[in-house]
């Protein structure tokens, strides 16, 4: 994943919060390629690491859910 694809996540998961205005989703990121090896990390603590797509959507909800308490 590159980090563009968030507008794609974010267009997936969370259409409502771009319809009201919360998210505009309409940004360019510009980024580079890291190439990562998470397993002895997982190995060594006992867990699983998130996917990109998962952290980006935990994320944009926990902005989504501010940006709306806010609003009231």
């Amino acid at each position: 994943m590159q980090w563009d694809d968030t507008t794609r996540v974010t267009k997936e998961r969370f259409p409502e919060a771009i319809e009201k205005g919360l998210l505009p989703n309409d940004g360019k990121t510009v980024g580079i390629s890291l190439k990562s090896d998470v397993s002895k990390t997982e190995k060594v603590l006992g867990i699983k690491a998130k996917t990109f797509e998962q952290m980006i959507t935990d994320l944009i909800g926990q902005y989504v859910e501010l940006a709306e308490k806010e609003k009231k």
